[in-house]
């Protein structure tokens, strides 16, 4: 669902400046906004991650949910991810999302987008290594850390 909100009325305490900022730099004409939205709009993370579902399934789904809102250049990353893994992998895997937390820093989390593939895994890590060359190595930096892909084999 499409969560529209004007400019004006993007409240402090719901999303902070770099938020506001990251939802700006979406390309949302690729996502089945409406082209006809005045340029004030800005959907809420809310309708983005909805969207999100439809291409991943989600592990926890209240924690990807929550880490997702709270990070919004990754909703734009994965929307790109599912595009750039399809072109590479083809329609047949399956992509999950799951919030790990390093059992050493419980503070500490990331979000692992699993590519699940029935391939041979000599076959399916050069896939990942194209992936990682053409897309993901100059993606990393505006993920911060935050986001890893990796091969689930299913």
């Amino acid at each position: 669902m499409y969560y529209p909100v004007y400019e004006e009325q993007i409240l402090p305490n719901k999303l902070n400046q770099d938020a506001v900022d990251a939802l700006y730099n979406l390309d949302f004409i690729s996502y089945g906004a409406d082209q006809d939205e005045p340029r004030g709009v800005v959907p809420y993370p809310e309708g983005l991650v909805s969207g999100l579902r439809r291409r991943y399934a989600f592990r926890d789904e209240a924690a990807v949910t929550d880490f997702l809102e709270k990070r919004p250049v990754l909703i734009q990353i994965l929307f790109k991810a599912h595009k750039e893994i399809r072109d590479i992998f083809g329609t047949g895997p399956g992509l999950a999302l799951r919030v790990v937390t390093d059992p050493e820093a419980l503070e500490e989390q990331e979000l692992f987008l699993f590519v699940q593939t029935k391939l041979h895994p000599r076959a399916a890590r050069p896939l990942l290594d194209e992936l990682g060359r053409k897309w993901w190595l100059g993606a990393m930096l505006d993920a911060k850390g935050e986001m890893n892909i990796s091969l689930e084999y299913v």
